[in-house]
Protein backbone atom coordinates (compact mmCIF):
# COMPACT_ATOMS: atom_id res chain seq x y z
CA UNK A 1 0.00 0.00 0.00
CA UNK A 2 1.12 3.54 -1.19
CA UNK A 3 2.03 6.26 1.76
CA UNK A 4 0.62 9.62 0.86
CA UNK A 5 3.44 11.52 1.99
CA UNK A 6 1.65 14.77 1.79
CA UNK A 7 -0.14 14.54 4.94
CA UNK A 8 2.99 15.03 6.71
CA UNK A 9 4.29 17.98 6.70
CA UNK A 10 6.63 18.58 9.97
CA UNK A 11 9.94 17.39 10.21
CA UNK A 12 10.97 16.42 13.11
CA UNK A 13 14.80 15.32 11.91
CA UNK A 14 16.59 13.37 9.04
CA UNK A 15 14.28 10.46 7.80
CA UNK A 16 11.43 11.47 10.41
CA UNK A 17 8.37 13.67 9.74
CA UNK A 18 4.84 13.61 11.45
CA UNK A 19 1.54 14.94 10.31
CA UNK A 20 -0.09 18.18 12.28
CA UNK A 21 -0.89 17.26 14.81
CA UNK A 22 1.82 14.55 15.85
CA UNK A 23 -0.13 11.36 15.86
CA UNK A 24 1.25 9.64 12.77
CA UNK A 25 4.87 9.58 11.69
CA UNK A 26 6.65 9.14 8.75
CA UNK A 27 10.09 6.99 8.59
CA UNK A 28 12.00 7.32 5.81
CA UNK A 29 15.89 6.65 5.60
CA UNK A 30 18.35 4.83 2.78
CA UNK A 31 20.60 1.91 4.08
CA UNK A 32 22.50 0.08 1.24
CA UNK A 33 21.02 1.48 -1.66
CA UNK A 34 17.69 0.50 -0.48
CA UNK A 35 14.87 2.69 0.93
CA UNK A 36 12.76 2.07 3.71
CA UNK A 37 9.41 4.13 4.76
CA UNK A 38 7.20 2.94 7.62
CA UNK A 39 4.36 4.70 8.65
CA UNK A 40 3.72 4.94 12.93
CA UNK A 41 0.63 4.98 13.95
CA UNK A 42 -0.10 6.73 17.65
CA UNK A 43 -3.47 7.96 17.37
CA UNK A 44 -5.09 5.49 19.89
CA UNK A 45 -2.28 6.22 22.73
CA UNK A 46 -3.11 8.57 25.00
CA UNK A 47 0.58 10.02 24.98
CA UNK A 48 1.69 13.64 24.99
CA UNK A 49 3.42 15.09 21.83
CA UNK A 50 7.09 14.97 23.40
CA UNK A 51 6.21 11.32 24.52
CA UNK A 52 4.93 10.69 20.88
CA UNK A 53 7.93 12.26 19.18
CA UNK A 54 10.69 10.79 21.32
CA UNK A 55 9.35 6.99 21.31
CA UNK A 56 8.96 7.79 16.78
CA UNK A 57 12.86 8.91 17.37
CA UNK A 58 13.37 5.54 19.09
CA UNK A 59 11.77 3.51 16.49
CA UNK A 60 13.31 5.22 14.04
CA UNK A 61 17.04 4.36 15.49
CA UNK A 62 15.77 0.49 15.88
CA UNK A 63 14.81 0.42 12.44
CA UNK A 64 17.80 1.68 11.24
CA UNK A 65 19.96 -1.05 13.88
CA UNK A 66 17.26 -3.94 12.78
CA UNK A 67 18.61 -3.01 8.70
CA UNK A 68 22.51 -2.72 9.79
CA UNK A 69 22.19 -6.07 11.99
CA UNK A 70 20.20 -8.09 9.53
CA UNK A 71 22.90 -10.99 8.80
CA UNK A 72 24.87 -11.34 11.82
CA UNK A 73 22.30 -12.98 14.24
CA UNK A 74 24.29 -15.68 15.71
CA UNK A 75 25.14 -17.26 19.21
CA UNK A 76 26.42 -20.16 21.18
CA UNK A 77 24.97 -22.84 18.59
CA UNK A 78 25.94 -21.51 15.40
CA UNK A 79 28.36 -23.52 13.70
CA UNK A 80 31.69 -22.37 13.10
CA UNK A 81 31.34 -22.29 9.12
CA UNK A 82 28.63 -19.85 9.61
CA UNK A 83 30.53 -17.60 11.75
CA UNK A 84 33.43 -17.83 9.66
CA UNK A 85 31.15 -16.79 6.63
CA UNK A 86 30.26 -13.83 7.87
CA UNK A 87 33.53 -13.08 9.43
CA UNK A 88 35.43 -13.11 5.77
CA UNK A 89 32.20 -11.64 4.28
CA UNK A 90 31.67 -8.52 6.21
CA UNK A 91 34.81 -8.25 8.63
CA UNK A 92 37.80 -8.45 6.26
CA UNK A 93 39.22 -6.38 2.91
CA UNK A 94 38.97 -8.23 -0.21
CA UNK A 95 42.73 -8.96 -0.77
CA UNK A 96 44.83 -11.93 -2.09
CA UNK A 97 46.21 -11.86 2.11
CA UNK A 98 41.69 -12.51 2.94
CA UNK A 99 41.74 -15.30 -0.37
CA UNK A 100 44.37 -17.12 1.08
CA UNK A 101 43.32 -17.11 4.96
CA UNK A 102 40.34 -18.30 3.96
CA UNK A 103 41.11 -21.23 1.06
CA UNK A 104 43.06 -22.28 4.54
CA UNK A 105 40.20 -22.33 6.89
CA UNK A 106 38.29 -24.21 4.00
CA UNK A 107 41.19 -26.46 3.38
CA UNK A 108 42.17 -27.80 6.94
CA UNK A 109 38.70 -26.59 9.23
CA UNK A 110 35.58 -26.33 7.36
CA UNK A 111 35.09 -29.96 7.52
CA UNK A 112 37.13 -31.00 10.42
CA UNK A 113 35.56 -28.43 13.33
CA UNK A 114 33.67 -26.16 10.81
CA UNK A 115 30.52 -28.29 11.37
CA UNK A 116 30.96 -27.95 15.43
CA UNK A 117 28.86 -25.62 17.50
CA UNK A 118 30.88 -22.60 18.72
CA UNK A 119 30.21 -23.65 22.37
CA UNK A 120 31.93 -26.77 21.23
CA UNK A 121 35.38 -25.72 19.95
CA UNK A 122 37.91 -24.69 22.34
Amino acid sequence: MAVDRKQFTQKIETGLKSNDDYTKFYLNFKLNGKSKQKVLDYTQKQWDKRTRISNAKAQLIQEKNKEINEGINFNENSTLNSVAEIYFDLACEKSNWTKNRQDTYNLYCKNGIGKKKIKLVR
